[in-house]
C-alpha cells in the first residue's frame, strides 16, 4: 500500500472512531509500527491529525476529505456545467482558484483569458494553466497533501497574507 493510500485510510479510521491507536492501525493496515508512526508524524505536521500518547485523532473541525481520485469520477456532467457557467463570470485581474475537481474544470476554460492572474494552491489548477502564456499563475507555499494534489498548512496561510484578489472560486 502506498503512503498516500495508507494516510487516507488512517484519516478515514480516525474520523469514524474518533481516536485510533498505533496498534489498531498496524493491525488494520497490515503495516509495521515504524511505518505507521512515520505516517502519523507526517500527518500531524500537515495538521490533519493530532498525536496523543501513541494515539491519533482528527483535530476538532477537521473532517474526512475524499481523495482527488474519489472525487474526479463523481457528477462529472454537473461539474462541467458549473465550470462552464463560472468561466463566464471570471474577469481579467487577480482571482484565487482553490483545489477541487470543479475548479480544475474551470481552470481549463480560462486559458484564453488575457490579463488574468491566478493564485492557487492546487497542482491540478497549475497543470491546467501551465501552457496558457497569457495567464500569470502564482503558487502559494505549503506542504503537499497528496490526496488532493494541493498545498496546505501554515506556509499556505502565510503565502496568502497580503494578497488581494477580486474573485475566489472554491469547490467542496
Amino acid at each position: 500500500m502506498l503512503a498516500a493510500q495508507r494516510r487516507q485510510r488512517i484519516l478515514q479510521l480516525a474520523n469514524v472512531r474518533g481516536i485510533v491507536s498505533i496498534r489498531e492501525l498496524t493491525d488494520e493496515l497490515k503495516t509495521p509500527e515504524v511505518t505507521v508512526r512515520r505516517d502519523l508524524s507526517a500527518m500531524a505536521a500537515d495538521g490533519v491529525l493530532t498525536r496523543i500518547r501513541g494515539d491519533a485523532m482528527v483535530p476538532p473541525g477537521f473532517a474526512y476529505e475524499p481523495s482527488h481520485a474519489e472525487r474526479a469520477g463523481r457528477s462529472t456532467c454537473e461539474k462541467e456545467a458549473i465550470a462552464e457557467l463560472a468561466a463566464t463570470l471570471v474577469k481579467p485581474g487577480a482571482v484565487l482558484l482553490g483545489p477541487g475537481t470543479t475548479v480544475q474544470a474551470l481552470a481549463r476554460r480560462l486559458t484564453h483569458l488575457a490579463g488574468l492572474t491566478v493564485v492557487t494552491n492546487s497542482l491540478l489548477v497549475l497543470d491546467a494553466l501551465a501552457l496558457a502564456s497569457n495567464v500569470e499563475v502564482l503558487m502559494t507555499g505549503g506542504t503537499l497533501r497528496q490526496s488532493i494534489h494541493a498545498l496546505v498548512g501554515p506556509r499556505l496561510e502565510h503565502g496568502l497574507r497580503g494578497l488581494h484578489v477580486s474573485q475566489v472560486y472554491l469547490s467542496g
